[in-house]
């Protein structure tokens, strides 16, 4: 990882050490997550990769927190939860079923745990920033 990016992960950390977890909800640090998808988008994407918070519903279909384009065409989405939140339980829920029709990828946070969900499955993302984080 780039110096660039595990700052940027660092400064998200931070953000979110700054509300205490009890008193967070799905909606409270999801400027910080917009913050670090761009910075990703920036690292990865050069100059290509669009996030896009709160993109337009589809009718029938819901709309996921964040769209990730890159040239016109949908690369993902990302759907946040509450701190804590049972990511598992939510990978299986009709509200992710939806969003799978809109993409193969969605990414799947409560902000510390992430899991990466595809029509043939979730599969957990390695935790090391939640460790850091103490959860």
């Amino acid at each position: 990882m780039s110096a660039g990016l595990n700052d940027a992960f660092e400064r998200y950390l931070l953000a979110l050490r700054n509300t205490a977890a009890d008193d967070q909800t799905e909606m409270t640090s999801r400027a910080t997550l917009e913050a670090l998808l761009n910075d990703a988008a920036r690292e990865f994407g050069q100059g290509k990769v669009v996030v896009t918070h709160e993109p337009r519903r589809a009718q029938d279909k819901g709309a996921p927190d964040f769209k990730i384009t890159s040239r016109g065409s949908i690369l993902g989405y990302v759907e946040t939860k509450a701190i804590g939140e049972n990511l598992a339980k939510v990978a299986k829920s009709d509200q992710i079923k939806k969003y799978l029709t809109l993409s193969p990828n969605l990414l799947l946070t409560d902000y510390l745990h992430w899991m990466w969900i595809t029509p043939h499955g979730a599969r957990a993302l390695p935790e090391v920033y939640a460790e850091r984080f103490g959860s």
